[in-house]
């Protein structure tokens, strides 16, 4: 009875250090999980070879990369108590708007995936503080209308060289 006792403490989130196993403790408990995760993976491929190989590092660290960088700026946001669903369209507008205005000159692409980036997260901060609104109904229009503007900027087609020529035929 002691025992289940002692479980049920852990799940509730108090527990005795000198007790709990430290495999249960809350600051080892991701990592378990993150080591139980690849060594399933692992088993799963048992013997095929196709998961621990540097083609799959690479892959994982290039999806990292982009995603990444959403992440942080999604983290950036909730950090301070706010919650901002449009760094999702506005990385999507501005990695089109880099597509386009980078095909001769890459800097000149950077330079404007930034600006516009800039130039909406400024666009929104002036409407939520000049009009006294809630921060995640103006993101989440920032999201519809940063996905439109991507959809309108590409005329509704995936990166293929004919989109490079800016402006369009």
């Amino acid at each position: 009875m002691a025992l289940l006792r002692h479980w049920l403490d852990i799940l509730d989130g108090e527990y005795d250090r000198a007790m709990t196993p430290i495999f249960l403790r809350p600051s080892v408990r991701p990592y378990l999980i993150l080591v139980g995760v690849v060594v399933l993976l692992a088993a799963i491929d048992a013997g095929n070879s196709g998961f621990l190989t540097v083609a799959t590092a690479y892959s994982a660290l290039q999806s990292f990369s982009t995603f990444g960088l959403v992440a942080v700026g999604f983290w950036l946001t909730m950090l301070i108590g706010e919650f901002d669903p449009s760094t999702a369209g506005v990385f999507g507008l501005a990695g089109c708007v880099a597509l386009i205005t980078g095909a001769e000159n890459a800097g000149l692409g950077l330079l404007s995936a930034v600006g516009v980036g800039g130039a909406f997260g400024f666009a929104q901060g002036i409407v939520i503080t000049s009009l006294n609104l809630g921060s995640v109904s103006v993101t989440l229009g920032g999201l519809l209308t940063a996905s439109g503007l991507a959809y309108v900027v590409t005329h509704n087609q995936s990166s293929h060289p004919r989109i490079l020529i800016w402006p369009p035929p």
